[in-house]
């Protein structure tokens, strides 16, 4: 009996080393080191896309409520833009998974986007449906003469604050949580902000 519990124990140990080891290598978790930052397509296996997205969702969810709690007065750079340079490593498992679920799909591919789409969908929710992250967005679109913004700045405000209102942003506080969708527009990626394109593109392949 001694010897069959040392052997389980010390086979549920290598299990949980190798659970570790893989995740420490989850190559989107690290900077590729390619030439072009090329995603190192060899080493990316399907068990490395669910720790790196729940990790993106994290890591977003931290960078917008830093966002919407800025003391600071709202600005075109630490409102719209801090807005939509954020969730960085969201955008790239994001852009290699769907991209790969896309083309060449299979049984585990369809797993994951049906386990990472309503995960998706609630960030996008959370986000565009935040009364206070809205305030500061409206607040530099509805300054935006004032402001001396060059045409893609002026389209980038244009486009994050027609996603809020879409969203239902402004829909009053009771009306909300009708708002909140969980089935693709019929959208392209064209005009989306990065930070929602995860969300559309998880909807449109699984729905």
């Amino acid at each position: 009996m001694k010897t069959g519990a040392l052997v389980m124990t010390l086979f549920l140990s290598l299990a949980v080393l190798a659970g570790r080891a893989a995740a420490d290598d989850n190559p989107f978790l690290e900077p590729y080191h390619t030439p072009w930052d090329v995603p190192p397509f060899d080493r990316i296996h399907t068990e490395h896309y669910m720790p790196a997205f729940e990790k993106g969702i994290a890591d977003q969810r931290v960078e917008v409520a830093q966002i919407r709690d800025n003391t600071a007065a709202p600005t075109f750079a630490n409102t719209v833009e801090a807005l939509e340079e954020s969730g960085e490593l969201l955008t790239r498992v994001s852009d290699v998974f769907f991209n790969l679920n896309d083309a060449e799909t299979n049984d585990a591919m369809q797993g994951v986007a049906k386990e990472i789409a309503p995960k998706l969908s609630a960030l996008n929710d959370d986000i565009y449906l935040d009364p206070k992250l809205f305030a500061r967005v409206k607040k530099v679109y509805d300054e935006r003469k004032k402001l001396k913004l060059d045409h893609e700045q002026m389209r980038l405000l244009e486009e994050t604050y027609k996603q809020f209102v879409r969203g239902g942003a402004d829909v009053r506080r009771r009306l909300q949580p009708r708002s909140r969708r969980r089935e693709p527009q019929g959208v392209g990626q064209a005009g989306i902000p990065r930070h929602q394109r995860a969300s559309v593109s998880a909807l449109a392949q699984v729905w």
